[in-house]
């Protein structure tokens, strides 16, 4: 994924600077639940956070980005939307 200019943002906040387990289960706990951003829109990353909660055996996370329009007040509204990631079927990996 280094290739494609992601990384991880596991373990990169405040709130998750220790890397929180994502997966626990009777047998242990890991981080597998891993949250990609591209590093070109890493300016828009504010937090990450595990939540412990025992509803699963994976814990929730919660990924805060940025509202695009607070470092871009002085963009016009149709600057502001093409700084956005949009999904694209076409480029998801079967």
């Amino acid at each position: 994924m280094e290739e494609l200019g992601m990384i991880v943002i596991n373990g990169r906040s405040q709130t998750d600077s220790g890397g929180y387990y994502t997966y626990v289960d009777r047998k242990g706990m890991s981080v597998i639940d891993l949250i990609w951003i591209q590093t070109s829109k890493l300016h828009y990353f504010d937090d990450f956070e595990v939540i412990e909660i025992g509803t699963s055996d994976h814990l929730p996370t919660v990924l805060k980005l940025k509202e695009a329009w607070e470092e871009n007040e002085d963009k016009e509204e149709e600057d502001v939307l093409e700084d956005k990631m949009k999904w694209d079927d076409e480029k998801v990996y079967q």
